[in-house]
């Protein structure tokens, strides 16, 4: 996911300013993700306020 973020927003190379802010909150918004994804897999599992079955 990092590496298609950095291929399919590519805010530096953009001219028109709404279109360099729309891609820049996608860019942010995957990098978001991407930081998250450890923090979630780090969680033990079932996790205290699953839904599932105990």
């Amino acid at each position: 996911m990092l590496g298609t973020t950095f291929l399919m927003h590519k805010v530096w190379a953009v001219s028109d300013p709404q279109m360099k802010q729309a891609d820049m909150i996608d860019f942010l918004k995957n990098t978001a993700l991407v930081g998250a994804l450890p923090m979630l897999l780090a969680i033990p599992q079932p996790w205290p306020f699953s839904l599932a079955s105990r």
